[in-house]
């Protein structure tokens, strides 16, 4: 009788102890010629979802030779699965860095076990438990906490139709622009954005908060939250008819933990989500592992495919709870609007949600799509290089912003080993010692796990044929180049005729209005934030 390929799996990853978790210093079961970075499932993980995402991060000296993926049964048997996502990109120092995520065809057989194998070899196995990834927990009425507006978790149309100046006051106070200066600034930004200044919202909006089952680093299910936004009926209107409605999807920037999520009814990511729910639209802003109901645990900055994962789970989700308590299905139009991190997110998510429906509309705004050249351009002009397109203009006094948020979620959810204390000074500035080797090629993994982030760079293909695609920047960005989004827009591109329509959207820079904010703007972020409000602008015209 032939062996278990469980058997034979349980014998290899028990003689190396697995894939090790992050921190431990033994190193990975590694298929011939492929370093295995990490794998999820988690080997001997116990009660994952029936319905798992399995990826793999590995490096390897030639292009594709590492790029097979599969599940196989206690048997030996493969399963019929679904590519996800792919990507590969070739690295400076010789070879590619890789990453690929697939999931079953169908669901998995609780308790049952099971085997990863890339590239012919066994990585991992693990154990279905009985939970699956997009369930809704529960969907809960939340009150609004925005200066403004009403403290209610209904949004009459009047208000939302008068969004105009919570939006723009919000702005000019990030910007720090003088009171008596901003007074004035106010009339002229409605003229530059008059669909904000006129959104023509038609319905109330009512707000609810989403808790919904996904999974976290090791691959086990974790509660996560999120912002429902449902157009409903205004005073004196006919009820609102959810069934067939598109969706919008919302993604945040950068926010931290301790600050309010998406799902708290107080953050700025609900300003788009009243305007959609107004003109018809059903609203989704996932909070992302991290913040709202996983507060306590680390956010998954910039890492791509865990944003892909927890937003498609939340769909999911809402879907699910839509059919059961309105008896309603979404249409299959799908719009896509984020900003800085949440330009990223959504990028990182279309591959996964252009299964599922029909993308019309991305519009971000100032994503780090090339975190890769981004971080490598900002260490190298530390360490004392020249400074090229990625750090031309950059502040590198904001390096600590994102680098130890970025390095720790690539150790929480990509088992990147590294040392806080030998990598950063006690104010959260990378070490002299730490950039020199950096400089020298000494921080090899660090280098692939970028990459496989980079999504500017990597071979992932987009299947977007009906999506107009506007990505924005300003060109003197002091935190993240405006070269990200160039970049982002040259390999959509490529993609032609998969992606017939990508291009840049217009920031305005060179309007009156904006050059009075720039010059007297005395945040460091303004040069960040600037492209915001036009993102949102234009994205209401695709509403």
């Amino acid at each position: 009788m032939r062996p278990s390929l469980f058997l034979i799996l349980s014998l290899l990853l028990a003689a190396c102890d697995g894939p090790k978790s992050q921190g431990s210093p033994e190193a990975a079961v590694e298929p011939p010629s492929c370093e295995l970075l990490h794998v999820t499932p988690a080997n001997a993980l116990k009660g994952a979802a029936v319905n798992p995402r399995i990826s793999a991060i590995y490096r390897s000296p030639v292009a594709e030779r590492c790029a097979s993926l599969s599940l196989h049964d206690a048997t030996g048997r493969p399963l019929p699965t679904r590519t996800v996502a792919a990507t590969e990109q070739a690295l400076s120092d010789g070879g590619v860095a890789g990453s690929m995520t697939i999931e079953p065809a169908s669901g998995l057989e609780p308790s049952a076990s099971y085997g990863i194998v890339l590239a012919g070899t066994p990585v991992a196995t693990f154990t279905a438990g009985t939970e699956r990834r997009g369930q809704v927990l529960a969907v809960q009425d939340v009150t609004v906490n925005v200066p403004g507006l009403p403290a209610a978790s209904r949004i009459p149309r009047k208000d939302i139709n008068q969004l105009a100046d919570i939006l723009l006051k919000g702005q000019l106070k990030a910007h720090d622009i003088p009171s008596e200066l901003a007074a004035m600034l106010m009339p002229l930004l409605r003229l530059e954005l008059p669909r904000i200044a006129d959104p023509g919202a038609i319905h109330d909006a009512q707000v609810q908060r989403v808790l919904y089952r996904s999974t976290d680093a090791s691959g086990a299910p974790v509660t996560l939250s999120g912002l429902l936004v449902l157009p409903a009926a205004a005073k004196g209107g006919a009820a609102v008819d959810l069934n067939g409605l598109p969706l919008v999807l919302g993604q945040h920037p950068s926010t931290a933990s301790t600050d309010p999520a998406p799902s708290s009814g107080a953050n700025f990511m609900l300003l788009p989500g009243l305007w959609a729910a107004g003109k018809g639209h059903l609203y989704v802003a996932p909070d992302l592992i991290g913040l709202g109901e996983s507060a306590t645990r680390p956010q998954a900055f910039v890492i791509a495919k865990d944003a892909s994962a927890h937003t498609e789970d939340m769909l999911a989700a809402v879907r699910e709870h839509l059919q059961q308590v309105h008896a309603a299905q979404p249409g299959p139009d799908l719009r896509v609007v984020g900003l800085s991190q949440g330009a990223f997110s959504s990028m990182a998510a279309l591959p996964a949600l252009s299964r599922h429906g029909t993308v019309r509309a991305v519009y971000g705004g100032a994503g780090p799509y090339n975190i890769h050249r981004t971080v490598d351009s900002a260490l190298r002009a530390a360490a004392g290089e020249a400074r090229d397109d990625y750090s031309a203009h950059a502040d590198l006094a904001r390096l600590p912003e994102y680098l130890r948020p970025m390095l720790d979620a690539m150790a929480a959810y990509q088992g990147l080993r590294y040392d806080p204390a030998t990598t950063f000074d006690e104010r959260g500035a990378p070490l002299p010692g730490f950039l020199a080797d950096y400089r020298n090629g000494k921080h090899p993994a660090l280098t692939a796990h970028l990459a496989v982030n980079s999504l500017a760079e990597g071979s992932q293909r987009h299947h977007l044929p009906l999506a107009t695609v506007k990505l924005y920047r300003y060109s003197g960005d002091t935190l993240l180049a405006a070269r990200n989004t160039d970049d982002m827009l040259a390999r959509l591109r490529q993609q032609r005729p998969d992606v017939p329509h990508a291009e840049p959207g217009d920031c305005r820079e060179h309007s009156p209005v904006v050059r009075e904010i720039l010059k007297h703007a005395r945040s460091v972020s303004t040069t960040h934030l600037i492209c915001f409000p036009f993102v949102l602008n234009d994205f209401l015209g695709e509403l």
